[in-house]
């Protein structure tokens, strides 16, 4: 059973769609007393860092949600924000600390360029840089779909998967052990978004 948590600032229902697609069964996780019977968990959201740590508190997820990833080992996914969260720490509206999982930071992403416009929104190649279950038969250079302002940046390329290029290079994949994160949305991202989530499902 795959485990979504819900913290008011998630896309729920256009993730739960794509891993029904796939044939997989998931429940919505509000409370932390729901993490019974989850095989795997996805942590999707949209939405203010410093507002999702909030929620995540106080509907007392993050405790369960650590000994859940991080002592149990159960297979993880984060996109977009939720990708963020699991970073040490975010600039976004002032400083915020983040889960800790990934040795990475979230800033805002700069440009000069006139044309390439902030916040990042629509279609972007990215570059695979190592060879992952994620992004198994998935091609090099393969479009996902982005919309965000902040991104996560690491000089650890041990964490970094895949990047993207948009005005400055950025982690587009992260994964450290039993944890993967993406910052494109897979569920938006049609074949190879598909792909990417029935990747993670089979895991």
């Amino acid at each position: 059973m795959i485990g979504l948590i819900d913290y008011g600032l998630s896309n729920l229902a256009c993730v739960q769609s794509a891993i029904n697609y796939l044939g997989y069964k998931s429940i919505i996780i509000k409370k932390h007393y729901e993490f019974k019977n989850i095989s795997k968990i996805i942590l999707p959201g949209v939405g203010a860092f410093g507002d999702a740590i909030k929620n995540l508190k106080k509907r007392e997820i993050l405790d369960q949600l650590n000994e859940t990833v991080v002592e149990k080992k159960k297979a993880f996914l984060g996109i977009c924000l939720g990708a963020q969260l699991i970073c040490k720490s975010s600039e976004e509206f002032g400083f915020h600390e983040g889960l800790g999982w990934v040795d990475a930071k979230v800033k805002k992403i700069k440009t000069t360029d006139e044309n390439l416009r902030i916040p990042h929104v629509g279609w972007n190649n990215i570059n695979v840089l190592k060879k992952n279950i994620l992004f198994k038969n998935i091609p090099d250079e393969s479009l996902f779909y982005f919309t965000h302002s902040f991104a996560i940046f690491t000089d650890k390329d041990s964490v970094s998967l895949a990047e993207c290029d948009h005005s400055e290079k950025f982690s587009a994949a992260v994964n450290v052990e039993n944890i993967f994160a993406v910052q494109f949305h897979p569920e938006k991202s049609q074949k190879m978004g598909l792909k990417l989530l029935k990747n993670f499902l089979d895991l």
